[in-house]
């Protein structure tokens, strides 16, 4: 069966991932083209796929300014419906409601209910995002929305180097706690909250944080920070992935300060590696990690606060039972499977 990914990234764990397990199920995997006109056409008579799976939408919708923004939206919906015409199954894995920018966000919106109503199936990684589906695209999306779990990253990142190691290649003390922040640094992600959280609460502790900033003021914000804040390592670049393998092998807890949130690969990755998560009580994050850590109330930098002094590391070790029998869901080849099932019935019209 021949599946066409849109758009497919090439070095981006999660799509690399999900298609070495579903390579392994005799599916072929093809590319979209990075023509600038009409890519999901070209690839489509090119290829003639099954199933056209897309996976972000924002490189089809956005354009230097908003009449370009329309142009090429409706250039792409045009794509998807000529496809679909010609027997293309149309997938959507549905990781935003709508871009983090919220860049040209209400025609986002607008062409994205467009491509929700000519789908025939939309994915999501959790019952809640199941929910907000329905919220906000209505009860017929709902209705064509299936949860497939995110597969694990630890086979890319894991057991590659042991936590004693990974402190004296970060040159940190070993002995102290290390929390790591780790991911895109976006206003709604809270690190400054952390930050914040973190100052008064460094004795015996580390604040690891890796990540690419977008923003230049949230960048600035932080460096003045950090500067005044002890037991403090940051990398604001991109998470290559030996500093991912460092960083995580040096870390005890994964902290999630979000503030909002929709999807979140953190999730799965942290999991999957086994470290308990310090996260703030949005429903998604309680979902998927009940058991697993330790909440705060959302925003609350004095409750963050009394959550990091509390640290022990005696008291981390009791979520490992919980951690590990949560990480057997977490799986790309019941993905992967779950996946095909879903291909085949749409190829088969059932």
């Amino acid at each position: 069966m021949k599946i066409l990914f849109a758009p497919d990234y090439g070095d981006n764990d999660y799509q690399n991932s999900l298609k070495e397990e579903l390579v392994k199920l005799d599916v072929k995997i093809y590319s979209t083209s990075k023509s600038i006109f009409f890519p999901i056409l070209f690839s489509f008579f090119k290829i003639r796929p099954k199933i056209i799976h897309f996976h972000w939408t924002g490189p089809y919708l956005f354009g230097t300014n908003i009449f370009f923004t329309f142009v090429k939206s409706f250039i792409f919906i045009s794509e998807v419906f000529i496809c679909r015409l010609l027997g293309a199954g149309i997938v959507w894995t549905v990781h935003n409601l709508y871009n983090h920018e919220k860049y040209h966000k209400n025609l986002e919106i607008f062409f994205n209910n467009l491509l929700v109503y000519l789908s025939d199936k939309l994915i999501v990684h959790s019952n809640l995002q199941k929910e907000k589906i329905k919220q906000f695209y209505g009860k017929k999306a709902y209705l064509k929305t299936s949860v497939i779990f995110e597969g694990g990253y630890d086979r890319l990142y894991g057991f590659k180097i042991d936590r004693y190691s990974a402190c004296n290649i970060l040159k940190i003390n070993p002995d102290y706690i290390n929390i790591l922040f780790y991911g895109n640094i976006r206003e709604y992600k809270g690190l400054e909250l952390l930050v914040e959280a973190f100052n008064s609460a460094y004795e015996n502790k580390n604040l690891l944080i890796l990540g690419k900033c977008f923003d230049d003021n949230i960048k600035k914000r932080l460096e003045d920070k950090i500067s005044n804040i002890p037991n403090i390592l940051f990398k604001f670049k991109h998470a290559s992935c030996e500093d991912t393998v460092f960083f995580f092998s040096a870390c005890d807890a994964v902290v999630l300060p979000y503030t909002d949130i929709f999807n979140s690969g953190l999730i799965s990755l942290a999991i999957s590696m086994e470290k308990p998560v310090i996260y703030s009580d949005l429903d998604l994050l309680k979902e998927n990690l009940d058991g697993c850590g330790i909440s705060f109330i959302k925003g609350d930098i004095s409750d963050l606060n009394k959550v990091i002094k509390s640290l022990k590391r005696k008291d981390l070790d009791v979520f490992l039972p919980k951690i590990r029998e949560r990480k057997t869901i977490f799986s790309w080849k019941n993905n992967a499977k779950n996946l095909l099932y879903i291909y085949e019935k749409i190829s088969y019209g059932q």
